[in-house]
């Protein structure tokens, strides 16, 4: 209890000893203890202040505003020229609005000319220098070899003002190789490295008779691939110049199509016609003629020909459809008849030796094998299989004789008629198997003579 009592008095006796003294805290430490409190206050929610929540909400309203008026608002700058390209005169635009990339032009009724505020000429050898309108150049490095030029032209109509956004845009793009100029004008969506693509090709001849060759010239420009189609069908062709035969008449639809790196793709087509072809063929009558006496008809069979050329082997010509001829001497010949149809187109048929087995002529065996049953006087018969007696096969024979020797060269047979040969007996006893010479002579119906001599083995029949 007592020293409860100590500890009260000392406890009264400071607070009597500095009452009415204050501590006033130091500059630092009471900034400390205000931005504390300032901090504590903006995090929680106050109507009556600026707090954390009226401030997030400020920024989802103005992000808010600002996307949907960009989305509203053209971009101006996707229109504006790249590097490569020349800023010509723009149109007129009101004082109080400004674009970075079109240089405001006061537009009159005349038509101004103005030089260009900024050439780009670029070349593969050497830089690239950019001159602008005043004096002023810079330089770059080299690519390929392009001169571009861009303008904007405006309407040339006194008095009338367009908004930026609405001024007429006009690109082009020129391309110089040698004394050849190109100019391709792009559209305000496409920018210079996509430029469209050119398809173009050439069809030498488009149209002939078959076989036809033709030859096909890729003449295109800024593809990266191509394909090719014949008809219907697909066709690979791995040069710019390429060679083509066509078989078959008909008309045939040829399309190239040709894509850039952007797939951006253009077409080109173009036809070959193939006509139809004509065919030469004919016949000889009569079949088995005998020339020179007959006189040879000519039937023609050709198709689809209206111009004829025949050729009789003889050195005579005849450009009638169906010719008769008469030849004056004998001999195989080789018929040609050489036709044409209306397009022009040539057809040939050729018939060699015409005549070869209808001419005058006289053939004789080289064996034969007598009938043992005993002579018949060398009279015989055409039976096929026949070979019992030695005899010609003749055709135009006026005159003949006969002539048979033995080894010695003794006369053994003798005939002068063409259907009496030697039937293999001497004095009604037949010959020896051996070899025996013969010699025929005569003329033919025409006149001409003829000598014939060889040797012919009699072989005895077995019994």
């Amino acid at each position: 209890m007592k020293r409860m009592n100590k500890d009260n008095n000392i406890e009264d006796r400071v607070r009597t000893e500095f009452e009415g003294y204050r501590v006033t805290p130091s500059k630092s430490l009471w900034g400390r203890v205000l931005r504390k409190m300032r901090w504590i206050e903006f995090l929680q929610f106050s109507p009556t202040h600026l707090n954390i929540y009226y401030l997030a909400a400020l920024v989802v309203v103005s992000a808010g505003i600002y996307f949907g008026v960009r989305i509203h608002t053209p971009d101006n700058n996707a229109h504006s020229p790249k590097t490569s390209l020349e800023l010509g005169k723009a149109s007129s635009v009101k004082s109080s609005e400004k674009n970075s990339d079109i240089i405001p032009a006061k537009i009159s009724s005349e038509k101004q000319t103005e030089k260009p505020d900024r050439v780009v000429d670029i070349h593969k050898k050497g830089k690239e220098k950019t001159t602008y309108g005043d004096n002023r150049a810079e330089e770059k490095k080299p690519f390929d070899t392009v001169q571009a030029v861009d303008k904007t032209e405006a309407k040339q109509n006194a008095g009338e003002n367009y908004p930026p956004n609405e001024i007429p845009l006009g690109r082009k793009i020129t391309e110089t190789t040698g004394s050849d100029t190109k100019t391709t004008e792009l559209s305000p969506e496409t920018s210079p490295d996509e430029v469209l693509p050119h398809v173009e090709f050439k069809v030498l001849p488009k149209k002939g008779c078959p076989p036809l060759q033709v030859r096909f010239i890729n003449q295109s420009e800024n593809c990266e691939r191509y394909i090719w189609t014949i008809g219907n069908k697909p066709v690979v062709f791995q040069n710019e110049k390429t060679n083509y035969i066509f078989e078959k008449p008909g008309t045939y639809i040829v399309s190239l199509t040709g894509a850039n790196r952007q797939g951006q793709k253009d077409i080109c087509t173009d036809t070959v016609t193939v006509f139809e072809a004509p065919k030469a063929e004919f016949e000889i009558y009569p079949r088995h003629a005998t020339v020179p006496e007959t006189e040879i008809t000519f039937y023609n069979n050709s198709k689809n020909a209206t111009k004829y050329l025949w050729d009789f082997g003889d050195g005579h010509f005849s450009e009638e459809a169906e010719p008769v001829h008469h030849y004056s001497s004998e001999g195989p010949f080789n018929i040609v008849l050489k036709v044409w149809s209306p397009q022009g187109c040539k057809d040939t048929f050729v018939v060699k030796n015409a005549f070869e087995n209808s001419m005058y002529y006289i053939r004789f065996p080289n064996a034969f094998i007598p009938n043992p049953n005993g002579p018949c006087d060398g009279y015989f018969t055409e039976a096929p299989g026949a070979n019992e007696v030695f005899h010609p096969v003749w055709k135009g024979v006026s005159e003949y004789h006969l002539q048979i020797y033995n080894r010695k060269g003794e006369l053994i047979f003798t005939s002068n008629e063409l259907q009496r040969g030697w039937d293999g007996y001497i004095l009604d006893k037949m010959a020896k198997p051996d070899v025996y010479i013969w010699k025929a002579n005569g003329t033919f119906s025409n006149g001409k003579p003829f000598v014939r001599f060889g040797n012919v083995t009699l072989i005895k029949k077995k019994n």
